[in-house]
């Protein structure tokens, strides 16, 4: 980015500089790639006559740059960018995820450059959007960076915004069909003991729709090193629906061997327990594995 190198040489004591952004436009967040398109305004405002700053993007690749101005303590440029944000799903599909812009100076240590937050001029265009995701709000921040190999130590500025997916529509759109499949097979326990083979079929066909439920929300992130949530729930179905197939070919089998008594004694003291008490197990195990 040396193109927009500017003034003179570094003075003896650090130069402060107030780094501002302000963003205009942001593009769709690709999670297989982790990137996502930025639009904004860079401002540095220095406390004397800006030293030479060759600014980078730490976490970006800029696509294009313009000057917009240029005094000896102010300069503001254009910047349209491809960030690279830390994409964590752990919590898909109520993930959270912060975009941020992290500048820092290519040769200037922090002995030679400060920079300070500068937080009046720093912000979101009112239009701004990022699609699929809702904006909670930003924040900026300086911190020391240092790269120990070398024995430098350089001030760096972040300016990052929190998004989030919104909670009603991630359930309806991920987590909402197989809730109705873990319903329909809980229910299914009114089933008589005489067609229990009835029941075994709908547990065997809920169990494949799962499987294939699960390959499809799957898909929609990529490959991943760790469980999200909904792997983390979509494997409490399938204990639930393994236990469940087992529990009807074990009444299937005493049916028959014409031990129907004893079948509907066992089905009688389950099926009204599970019925009541699955939905809730079901529901205080989703909310311990979100926490």
């Amino acid at each position: 980015f040396g193109v927009l190198g500017v003034g003179a040489g570094a003075s003896a004591a650090p130069v402060h500089v107030k780094v501002a952004i302000y963003m205009l436009s942001l593009g769709k967040l690709d999670l297989d790639k982790a990137t996502v398109p930025a639009d904004f305004y860079l401002t540095f405002d220095c406390d004397a006559t800006c030293p030479g700053i060759d600014f980078e993007i730490m976490n970006g690749r800029v696509s294009g740059a313009s000057k917009v101005d240029d005094q000896p303590n102010r300069k503001m440029y254009r910047i349209y960018a491809e960030l690279r944000p830390h994409i964590d799903l752990r919590n898909f599909p109520f993930d959270h995820q912060t975009v941020s812009v992290v500048v820092e100076d290519k040769a200037l240590e922090k002995g030679e450059l400060l920079f300070e937050p500068e937080l009046t001029k720093t912000g979101l265009d009112d239009g701004i959007a990022l699609p699929g995701w809702t904006i909670r709000g930003w924040h900026a921040a300086v911190t020391d960076h240092p790269y120990p190999i070398l024995g430098e130590d350089y001030s760096r500025y972040t300016f990052a915004i929190d998004v989030s997916k919104h909670a009603w529509n991630a359930f309806l759109k991920t987590l909402m069909p197989i809730v109705f499949i873990f319903l329909i097979v809980t229910f299914s326990y009114v089933i008589p003991v005489e067609k229990t083979d009835n029941r075994l079929s709908a547990a065997t066909a809920a169990l494949i729709g799962s499987v294939m439920f699960h390959v499809a929300i799957t898909n929609q992130n990529p490959p991943l090193g760790y469980l999200t949530l909904a792997d983390k729930v979509m494997l409490v179905v399938y204990g639930f629906l393994f236990l469940t197939i087992a529990y009807n070919v074990c009444i299937y089998e005493l049916v028959q061997r014409k031990q129907e008594d004893k079948a509907r004694a066992i089905h009688g003291a389950v099926r009204f327990k599970l019925i009541a008490g699955a939905p809730i197990v079901f529901a205080a195990l989703f909310w311990l594995l979100s926490r």
